[in-house]
């Protein structure tokens, strides 16, 4: 847990904003390459160790390739992508003004999704800016850079005391979340969805509410995620594995066993200003061609579309230059620029088969003699050959480009295609009807039959969170002049 220090932010919109200016001035290029990079640990001493022994402890080493990182090309893009996302979606939650107590009420006054939170629209939050997505090839590091760039922001932030730009002091007791992390594993319905919302709630911030909340319903379970991550101060929310996320039935049908939709979780956070990040694979393609409102939302945003790595790139030849630790070996003979377009050959250019290839075909060269000791194009196909097999149909697909043979997912298609607008015209054909119907269908509710008692146990806990009760959790003090008013 970070103690809160303030960076008056230049620009007048986010000025006088604790949960922004808590977050600090954004790091530059070189910094975020710094120290997003985790170094290969080679420190391996084996003077006191048998000669017997030596091949196995070397190999100990090679398998510590799995715990580097080297930061990819796209990394910082999206680093920044957030840093301003988190601070837009902020700028409408100002835990000194009116705004939460506001937003609080809403939540609480509005039982429905979509059409039916009219409390909450009246307040104006829904940021077209307030989503992105991030879709790529299995094992080309979507997640691992995610994390590694969630591990560059602080994610609890303690406040105290604030002073504001008219140097005023100002009481603030509060931890701020600035992020979630949650993965969608499967096709789940909506309230496991919510209840893993809450999990991941609770395991930022210490509360309960995942069990508390256990007996709910759907709309009782939203409201309650919504007031939770409005009275935590979440900056954002990531929705990995966001493949698994149903299309939107034209019903847009709400109950515990319903399909959870990308437009169920975007309804629930872009309109209380909570910016969303999807993560997945190429899969996401087909949900944002039938997801009209919520594409033309996460376009504004923009996007990062993730296929094989650039051989040239700077990215691919900073991976294999640590990669290739050819030093544990006894006769390494083959040049660095060889290996690196062989092995992006033989693994098509994903980092996570080219880090297996290369520790695989290290690890059974310390079995041989010094002397053949050579990590070489011979050495590599051999193990690609005998370990590696089942992936020579897939990687063979991505050398021509052929990106959906490589996934099981047909809309990877689309991305064959050079021309933007015949993508779109092939697309609007088949949501031109849906479309409508996403954007006007009422919301409805299935009946769910609560017994009495846990008719009272909800009643109980929903009464704990009300917008009273979390506005007093602000720890914040009201100055007499905002009692008056």
């Amino acid at each position: 847990m970070t103690k809160a220090t303030y960076s008056p932010h230049p620009n007048a919109t986010y000025r006088g904003n604790p949960f922004i200016e808590s977050l600090g001035a954004p790091l530059t290029q070189s910094q975020f390459l710094k120290l997003g990079n985790v170094p290969f640990d080679n420190e391996l001493d084996l003077s006191q160790v048998p000669c017997e022994h030596h091949s196995y402890y070397v190999r100990t080493a090679i398998d510590n390739l799995s715990n580097t990182y080297v930061i990819q090309d796209e990394a910082y893009r999206v680093y920044d992508t957030v840093r301003r996302m988190m601070e837009s979606g902020y700028a409408k939650r100002n835990p000194l003004s009116r705004d939460i107590r506001q937003l609080l009420m809403a939540v609480e006054k509005d039982k429905t999704l979509g059409s039916g939170s009219s409390y909450i629209e009246a307040l104006d939050l829904v940021d077209t800016k307030n989503c992105f997505f991030i879709a790529g090839l299995s094992g080309r590091g979507k997640t691992t850079m995610i994390k590694h760039i969630l591990k560059l922001i602080d994610q609890h932030i303690e406040h105290s005391h604030y002073v504001t730009p008219s140097n005023e002091e100002v009481q603030l007791h509060q931890t701020q979340i600035t992020y979630l992390y949650v993965e969608v594993h499967e096709r789940r319905g909506q309230k496991a969805v919510l209840m893993n919302l809450l999990e991941a709630i609770d395991a930022a911030t210490g509360e309960n509410y995942q069990y508390t909340l256990r007996n709910h319903n759907v709309n009782s379970l939203i409201r309650a995620v919504r007031k939770a991550v409005i009275i935590h101060g979440v900056g954002m929310i990531f929705m990995d594995e966001a493949q698994n996320l149903s299309t939107t039935a034209k019903s847009n049908t709400i109950g515990n066993n319903e399909r959870t939709s990308m437009k169920f979780i975007e309804e629930i956070f872009n309109r209380i200003s909570v910016p969303l990040c999807f993560i997945g694979t190429f899969s996401m393609l087909d949900i944002f061609s039938k997801e009209m409102t919520i594409s033309r939302r996460v376009t504004t945003s923009g996007s990062l579309l993730m296929v094989s790595c650039d051989e040239k790139g700077s990215f691919w030849k900073r991976f294999i230059k640590r990669l290739c630790q050819t030093s544990l070996l006894k006769n390494q003979q083959t040049d660095e620029d060889t290996l690196r377009r062989h092995i992006h050959y033989i693994s098509g250019g994903i980092p996570a088969i080219a880090t297996s290839m290369v520790k695989a075909t290290m690890s059974y060269l310390t079995l041989l003699d010094d002397k053949n000791q050579d990590l070489s194009i011979k050495a590599l196909n051999k193990i690609s050959d005998e370990q590696f097999k089942i992936l020579k149909s897939s990687i063979s697909a991505l050398r021509e480009q052929k990106y959906y043979k490589f996934e099981d997912t047909a809309p990877m298609i689309m991305l064959e295609h050079a021309d933007a607008q015949e993508r779109r015209e092939a697309v609007a054909s088949k949501v031109d009807g849906q479309a409508s119907a996403l954007m006007q269908d009422p919301v409805k509710v299935k009946d769910e039959p609560i017994n009495s008692v846990d008719a009272t146990k909800n009643s109980i806990v929903m009464d704990e969170m009300t917008p009273d009760s979390f506005v007093s959790d602000l720890g914040h003090c009201i100055s007499k002049k905002d009692s008056d008013e």
